[in-house]
C-alpha cells in the first residue's frame, strides 16, 4: 500500500492538477501543433545535430521543470530514470 500511494503522491507533483478531459486534448493538441511548427522549421535550416539538440533540450528543460529530479523527469517524460541518468551524464 505504501508504495503506491508513494507513486501516486510523486505524480502529482510533476503534473499540475488535471483540467476536464476535452481542455486537455485540446490543449495537447495545440503544444504538439506548435512543436510540429517548430521542428518543420528547424527542418528548413537544420544543423548537423538536429536530433541530438532537440534531445539535449528535452531532457534539459524537463530536468529543469522537475527540479533536477531524475525519477520525476523520468515519469514526466516516460522513459526509466537510467536513461535520464545516462543522457545528462552524456550531455555534461
Amino acid at each position: 500500500m505504501r508504495d503506491a500511494r508513494f507513486d501516486e503522491t510523486r505524480v502529482r507533483s510533476v503534473r499540475p492538477a488535471a483540467p476536464t478531459a476535452s481542455v486537455t486534448s485540446r490543449s495537447h493538441s495545440q503544444v504538439m501543433e506548435r512543436i510540429g511548427e517548430a521542428l518543420r522549421e528547424s527542418f528548413r535550416m537544420p544543423g548537423n545535430n538536429l536530433f541530438r539538440d532537440v534531445e539535449r533540450m528535452l531532457i534539459a528543460d524537463a530536468f529543469k521543470y522537475c527540479g533536477s529530479n531524475q525519477v520525476r523527469t523520468a515519469e514526466l517524460l516516460g522513459i526509466s530514470r537510467n536513461v535520464v541518468r545516462t543522457l545528462l551524464n552524456v550531455m555534461g
